[in-house]
């Protein structure tokens, strides 16, 4: 039975809906595309044959055309002259015809198909000049050539014309099988981003429980009598240092460097150091190792604060050696791990959500890809209804 009168015949013995999912019809496509393979290889024996035939009795009669002389036809010499010169361009052609076909016999069957159709076009285009030019004078030989080639020709697209769905189901099939390799390709990468995605989550929750009990290590030194000591003592400091601040002022008011700058503004070394007590007094001091100020002062305006500036210079030092406090270094400790951990999980977070948006993209192209692959499905096979595509679409397919 031919194939084409095979769907056919299905096509017109059952007009009911089979409902399949798409794993049992790829299944079935693999079934069908064995079976048209063997087909598409009697189909190719069938065309050989024929070919065979053809190429035998243009060799046949390309020996009939070499005996050709034409030396007893009473044409114009110069005529004569180019029909056979013709001729022989024509034998040529017909030589390199028949040797195109030896170069493509081992080729697949939609290949070799497309040779001999671009062999024989390439014939009659190459050959015509000559063809016409040596049908002058020479009828009948060169007429048996070409019902030889037309016959040939004639048969050969009605084999093609005969098994026309062969081919279109083949095709269809190759586009499904390409469909199919593609599917598979994005679950693999999809698989791959999945494992990359579950590295990032697991990081970033061992991170989280880290995280957890670093905040209960510092909400427990935090109830520890030692800091709460150290938050009265903190506010005892604070209120030195307002006093202190206070006494800063109540001396610079004193000192007036504004009209220190006025009197040294010649002297650099004088004038920096002034502008710097102007800037931050406290600073400034702490810096003065040799209290120059004093001196400035007392030169200027005769006023006498070298024991106020040395009392102030010391509280400013005791209070400095207070304000290192181990518990608030502790303290400091516990909160750059926090946040260190914490900038740690944001980027695991924006990584795994990276790869979530990639996966879905992936998940989508391959939905996508299981739709038209069931639609493929569907030109292949007709009457069938392929059952939720996305949901039964094996991942692990090893068919097709």
């Amino acid at each position: 039975m031919g194939i084409f009168k095979y769907f056919q015949r299905n096509k017109e013995k059952s007009k009911l809906i089979r409902k399949v999912s798409l794993e049992e019809i790829t299944y079935d496509i693999e079934k069908l595309f064995n079976e048209l393979k063997d087909k598409t290889k009697i189909i190719k024996e069938e065309i050989n044959k024929n070919l065979i035939l053809m190429i035998n009795d243009i060799r046949t009669q390309i020996n009939v055309l070499k005996s050709i002389t034409l030396e007893e036809r009473r044409e114009d010499e110069r005529l004569k002259k180019i029909v056979l010169e013709n001729l022989k361009f024509y034998i040529d052609h017909l030589e390199k015809f028949i040797g195109e076909f030896e170069k493509i016999e081992n080729l697949e069957v939609k290949e070799y198909i497309s040779e001999i159709q671009l062999i024989l076009d390439n014939f009659y285009k190459r050959s015509f000049k000559s063809y016409e030019k040596a049908t002058i004078l020479i009828g009948e030989e060169i007429k048996q050539i070409k019902d030889i080639i037309k016959n040939f020709n004639k048969d050969f697209v009605k084999i093609l014309q005969e098994n026309e769905v062969v081919f279109i189901k083949m095709n269809s099939i190759k586009e499904f099988k390409e469909l199919n390799n593609k599917i598979k390709d994005l679950g693999k990468i999809r698989e791959e981003i999945d494992k990359q995605t579950n590295i990032f989550r697991e990081s970033r929750i061992k991170l989280e429980k880290q995280k957890s009990f670093f905040e209960e290590d510092y909400h427990k030194f935090k109830q520890s009598e030692e800091f709460k000591e150290d938050l009265l003592q903190e506010q005892k400091f604070k209120e030195e240092l307002s006093n202190l601040n206070n006494k800063i002022k109540e001396i610079k008011e004193k000192i007036d460097i504004k009209l220190l700058l006025k009197c040294y503004h010649n002297d650099n070394k004088y004038n920096e150091l002034l502008k710097s007590y102007r800037e931050n007094f406290m600073e400034a001091l702490e810096s003065d190792e040799n209290l120059e100020i004093v001196k400035l002062v007392e030169k200027a305006s005769y006023t006498n604060i070298k024991k106020e500036i040395f009392d102030l210079k010391e509280k400013i030092e005791k209070m400095k050696i207070r304000n290192n406090k181990p518990s608030q270094t502790k303290l400091k400790i516990f909160e750059d791990r926090i946040k260190n951990v914490d900038l740690d999980i944001s980027g695991l977070k924006e990584k795994e959500m990276t790869e979530i948006k990639k996966s879905k993209r992936f998940n989508e192209m391959e939905t996508s890809l299981v739709t038209e692959k069931a639609n493929k499905a569907k030109d292949i096979f007709e009457n069938i209804e392929i059952i939720n595509p996305n949901e039964t679409q094996g991942r692990k397919t090893n068919c097709c």
